[in-house]
């Protein structure tokens, strides 16, 4: 670890802790994820695969993709498709193919019903059992759409956007038994978001100015002391909104946001 990476202290004295492994493995575990292309977290659930020093690697799970193209299952729709010849009376707004399910539709509250309440961690274990639920991996993610060319005709082809992950290795600290454990921390990270957000420009610099602070004492066992009277120089700066610090070298740099340069401040 160098010294300039953003060390809290928290992490630390939780990364010494070994994993107590109180999830067994093939239980369900739940922890918080970010949405694709976005910082905004939701919870998510897997069962544990196995156990490290600090991490738990966990299976993840989705339903059972019960697509149907054209009345048959995705997995056994082969594509591309032979070329057809247009039909009679085709535009733009024709739909060359039909996407459907397997699941009729009469039945479809009832398998929500029973196989769709993520909270509970018994109806997660019964839908991978019945195969409701299942691995990431065993699911086609594909899109399907017409392709159209002018002299063959047109056929169904496959196309794939981006990757879906199989597993995930999470902090064992960030892994909880049930969901209600797992939406207070999300509930805990909305609360302090709302928190910055509420502070003034001058309130938020001090307080990035006392985290790098509160860094350098743990690294370098400042006394509270030394401590306080490096923070009592730092916030006689003016423009003090405009002030930011980082350590280097043991010791505390300051500069301007806009400027360039750093300055090294030394207690007398």
């Amino acid at each position: 670890m160098t010294e300039m990476e953003a060390v809290d202290p928290r992490i630390v004295a939780r990364a010494e802790n070994l994993n107590p492994k109180s999830f067994p493995v093939g239980s369900v575990v739940y922890f918080l994820k970010n949405k694709k292309s976005s910082s905004e977290k939701y919870i998510e659930f897997g069962t544990v695969i196995e156990h490290y020093a600090s991490e738990i690697e966990i299976q993840l799970y989705e339903m059972r993709d019960t697509r149907t193209i054209n009345g048959v299952p995705v997995k056994e729709f082969e594509t591309p498709t032979p070329w057809k010849k247009l039909p009679k009376g085709w535009t733009w707004n024709t739909r060359l193919f039909t996407i459907g399910t397997q699941i009729p539709d009469e039945l479809v509250d009832d398998y929500c019903s029973t196989y769709y309440n993520r909270k509970d961690p018994q109806v997660i274990l019964k839908a991978i059992r019945d195969g409701a639920f299942v691995k990431v991996s065993e699911n086609d993610h594909a899109t399907f759409r017409s392709e159209i060319d002018s002299k063959q005709g047109w056929r169904i082809v496959r196309e794939y956007d981006g990757w879906y992950m199989d597993c995930w290795s999470v902090p064992f600290y960030h892994c909880y038994a049930t969901w209600e454990e797992a939406q207070a921390e999300l509930d805990a990270i909305l609360a302090e978001n709302q928190r910055q957000a509420a502070l003034s420009d001058l309130e938020w610099s001090i307080e990035q100015i006392d985290h790098t602070l509160d860094k350098w004492a743990y690294l370098y066992a400042v006394p509270d002391d030394r401590k306080q009277q490096m923070r009592n120089r730092i916030l006689a700066l003016d423009n003090l909104d405009d002030v930011v610090i980082r350590l280097s070298a043991g010791g505390i740099e300051w500069k301007y946001d806009r400027n360039r340069r750093w300055k090294r401040m030394e207690l007398l």
